[in-house]
């Protein structure tokens, strides 16, 4: 199978699926279809307060701060990491409309960069927009400190996707403060150190040798002794 970085967008299907859509149109809803959609619209903003943060070393990381408008309740924390270098907005950007709706629930929500990603500064010296800073189990447990300051009583979740579904499976791992975690596709042949590198490796050269056998040239090449 192909590994996931070298995966390829399939434009043709979704050309295909885009075009069967185009004269598709939606009969009109019921009254009592409407209402039943309405159950599961995401909560409208007003209904959370919404601020900046700045904190760790220097205040070099940067979050937006989700929180119940009614700020009474026992609902975790959840903090929020990044994937990749995409910034705390997060993929399609998903965290966008997640955060205030959670936080409509009652939950705290931190949606923070790493350093060098996004609005936060990396430590000096330190390159930029990379997805998995040598820091970054540092800048985590900032992130959840500043968290279980302000808000001791509540319990507290790290969530991320990827590259951040890797960094909550390490912050289990080592220790940290943390209550629960939620780990979504994580990269684990990392945990091997280089052993997970060689597997990625030798993924590589297998989708080669794939793509070579299906080559005509190659077994010509191969047939006249020249490959």
């Amino acid at each position: 199978p192909t590994l996931p970085h070298n995966s390829k967008v399939p434009d043709q299907a979704l050309d295909a699926i885009t075009a069967w859509f185009r004269d598709w149109r939606v009969p009109p809803a019921s009254p009592g279809a409407r209402a039943s959609h309405a159950e599961h619209a995401l909560v409208v903003p007003g209904e959370c307060r919404q601020r900046t943060v700045r904190f760790g070393p220097d205040d070099r990381l940067f979050g937006i701060l989700d929180s119940p408008a009614d700020d009474t309740g026992q609902a975790p924390a959840i903090v929020l990491f990044n994937t990749g270098t995409e910034y705390h907005i997060g993929p399609h950007p998903l965290n966008v409309p997640l955060a205030p709706e959670w936080a409509a629930r009652g939950h705290l929500v931190l949606r923070f960069d790493l350093g060098g990603i996004g609005d936060s500064e990396p430590p000096p010296g330190e390159a930029a927009n990379i997805a998995y800073p040598g820091q970054m189990l540092d800048d985590a447990s900032e992130a959840i400190a500043f968290v279980r300051k302000d808000w001791p009583r509540r319990r507290v979740i790290v969530a991320g996707l990827c590259s951040g579904g890797w960094l909550a499976f390490l912050a289990a791992r080592e220790g940290l403060e943390v209550d629960g975690i939620v780990s979504i596709n994580p990269p684990l042949f990392l945990r091997d150190g280089a052993a997970g590198a060689q597997w990625v490796l030798d993924g590589d050269d297998l989708e080669r040798y794939q793509q070579s056998i299906r080559n005509p040239a190659k077994w010509v090449k191969a047939l006249r002794g020249a490959g």
